[in-house]
């Protein structure tokens, strides 16, 4: 009988190859690369495949049929999936295309590969990380081989992911970086984080499927386990939970205020206090859903505060809770608008973190427009808006667009 074709997506296995090859940092193309390749399957999987089946798969022995089912399950967890079915569902919309490493972006990933992340960060090196990470945001292609080349190093995946979290490319460099980044996940901490921000990512340009996709990986660890992890992480994790909430209320064609049906979110009393900013994250995620005064509490708290940072992350924060504030503020009705229009001037006159200037630039335009309501300038403000949006893929924003518009209405 002859054999049955396996039925995959048509992107799916030049995508694995593709991440095994990133993995094994080799081209898969000879019979030492694919002894090499069989020891590491084993020694992470626990599975044993033939020399001859991996010949196959990277047509070193050209073949008519698509690999079996155990074989795909078996690479896809070499690369950190639960199955080639997940796998699949979760690469669904990706492609193959390489990322061609230049002498620029191979120099920036010299630069650091000597120094330890645990040791004490000078804020000189922040400074460096810094001036490196406006660089890739004016130039995506050297983003795009950065995030490749930095993920298989500790100090890549705590720095140029981690801490610096570029949530203005989250759909598309840095998001796309994502999956290098849990490919070489060191622990269920990491592989935490990336879930994290593909909701983050999922949420912002209103997919649904997906961002349920990946909220459900969330689901898998127990809350005893999340707690452990570093107080951002679960900071950011509820910020995700609060996106759910909003998520549920859109499928249920429910426009009105989820206030009432969001948790309780005792952050306070969930995890470590010895984080400088723990809790502006909910605050961010309180403000999108629309819920302007428990963001403005949150974001009030004295657990927040950046006395602990210095430099340029010390200035960057003030500055981005500075906005939150003001627009958590200013549409709950804590802060006048004589208030929000002093506090606006001055906040437009700080330059803007360099990782999030578009996602910040979206709340500094709404407030232009409520504060100066010129139909002049609400044509202007609302053509950069739809320009943003197209930028970034950040659709949400159409939609907290409109629950503005419909919290004005009410106020008037």
């Amino acid at each position: 009988m002859a054999r049955k074709r396996t039925a995959v997506n048509e992107n799916a296995l030049p995508l694995l190859k593709r991440l095994i090859r990133i993995k094994l940092n080799l081209n898969c193309s000879t019979s030492s690369h694919i002894q090499q390749l069989q020891h590491e399957i084993q020694q992470i999987t626990g599975e044993y495949l033939s020399s001859q089946t991996l010949n196959r798969f990277f047509g070193i022995i050209h073949t008519g049929f698509n690999p079996s089912i155990h074989t795909l399950d078996t690479l896809a967890c070499f690369v950190g999936y639960k199955s080639f079915a997940e796998f699949e569902m979760l690469n669904a919309e990706k492609n193959a295309d390489q990322v061609n490493s230049t002498f620029t972006s191979r120099f920036i990933v010299s630069v650091f590969s000597q120094i330890n992340p645990e040791d004490n960060i000078e804020p000189g090196i922040l400074q460096v990380i810094k001036n490196i990470a406006s660089l890739m945001a004016d130039d995506r292609q050297l983003a795009a081989e950065i995030y490749c080349a930095m993920s298989p190093s500790v100090f890549g995946r705590k720095f140029f992911f981690e801490q610096f979290v570029n949530v203005d490319a989250l759909d598309s460099v840095y998001g796309d970086g994502l999956q290098y980044y849990l490919l070489n996940a060191h622990n269920r901490e990491q592989k935490f984080f990336a879930y994290i921000l593909y909701c983050y990512r999922y949420f912002l340009t209103a997919h649904t499927t997906l961002f349920q996709k990946y909220f459900n990986l969330l689901q898998a660890f127990r809350q005893s386990e999340i707690m452990t992890f570093h107080p951002l992480m679960v900071d950011r994790y509820y910020a995700v939970l609060v996106f759910n909430q909003v998520m549920g209320k859109k499928d249920h064609n429910n426009a009105d205020s989820i206030k009432g049906d969001l948790a309780d979110f005792d952050i306070w009393s969930s995890h470590a206090k010895s984080c400088y900013c723990a809790g502006y994250l909910v605050g961010d995620a309180l403000l999108l859903a629309g819920e302007f005064g428990r963001s403005w509490e949150i974001l009030n708290s004295d657990e927040i505060k950046p006395s602990s940072l210095t430099g340029c992350l010390q200035d960057e924060f003030i500055t981005h809770l500075g906005i939150l504030k003001l627009m958590s503020g200013y549409f709950s009705n804590h802060i006048s608008t004589k208030r929000a229009l002093s506090l606006f001037v001055e906040l437009n006159e700080k330059p803007l973190p360099v990782l999030l200037h578009d996602y910040l630039s979206f709340y500094l335009l709404f407030l232009k427009r409520s504060l100066f309501p010129k139909a002049t300038i609400r044509k202007e403000v609302n053509e950069q808006i739809q320009y943003l949006i197209k930028k970034t893929g950040f659709v949400y924003f159409r939609e907290f667009d409109m629950q503005l518009n419909r919290s004005e209405s009410i106020s008037l």
